[in-house]
């Protein structure tokens, strides 16, 4: 319960997304393919986490590394016509084989942004067109405050292990780093396959010792039907 319940923290920070394009993109390429939406689609991600806690007064380090599974499963349509997704989320052991369910999110691509949906958060994750230095705020549809978001770079070449990608965009979503804390998220999206990395890192390093998580989704496996 305890590893379950410490995954479910991780990955409410995490809000994948995908999809696939729309018509009308073949003339004008926005970058709609960096977030495919066919029901179907599924991604499997290898994490690995280190949770860092300093309350017996001596840093200690729990190390997880398990798999993370997200499908589309279905199209609905919200209240201003716009079609979305249901999106499953599930998670597993290295040591087991069975999938265990997690709670459901949603994504939304409009002609203008990228959305995503989970813990009842909305949060933009891409805007249209990409460009590189192009900056928004993440936060807009949600009482968290403002978050700005920047493309670091777009449709670069990234090679993870021995996987190659050709066109890459990579998502700045904060870089916060002084001498009490470290705080750093990012995310790199692929063409045609949406999110195939994502760095998030949150951690307090007062004198006193280490608190805090780091953790790295790295893709897997993609398949769409």
């Amino acid at each position: 319960m305890y590893k379950r319940n410490l995954i479910l923290i991780l990955l409410s920070s995490l809000l994948v997304a995908c999809s696939d394009s729309k018509s009308g993109e073949d003339s004008v390429d926005l970058g709609y393919n960096y977030f495919p939406t066919q029901v179907g689609a599924t991604w499997i991600y290898k994490v690995d986490s280190l949770v860092y806690d300093d309350n017996s007064g001596q840093t200690t380090i729990d190390t997880f590394t398990f798999e993370y599974k997200e499908q589309i499963t279905g199209n609905f349509t919200d209240v201003t016509g716009e079609t979305g997704q249901y999106i499953s989320r599930y998670v597993r052991y290295i040591d087991t084989v069975l999938w265990i369910p997690l709670n459901q999110a949603t994504q939304l691509r409009t002609t203008l942004n990228a959305q995503r949906v989970q813990e009842n958060i909305r949060y933009v994750k891409l805007v249209f067109p990409l460009e590189k230095n192009k900056k928004w705020n993440g936060n807009i549809y949600n009482a968290l405050g403002a978050d700005q978001y920047t493309f670091s770079y777009t449709d670069n070449p990234l090679t993870l292990g021995s996987t190659n990608y050709p066109f890459t965009s990579k998502v700045l979503q904060l870089n916060e780093v002084n001498a009490i804390e470290e705080i750093v998220r990012y995310e790199i999206y692929a063409r045609n396959i949406g999110l195939v990395y994502a760095l998030s890192d949150s951690i307090n390093t007062q004198v006193s010792g280490s608190r805090g998580y780091r953790y790295r989704f790295t893709l897997t496996s993609f398949t769409q039907q």
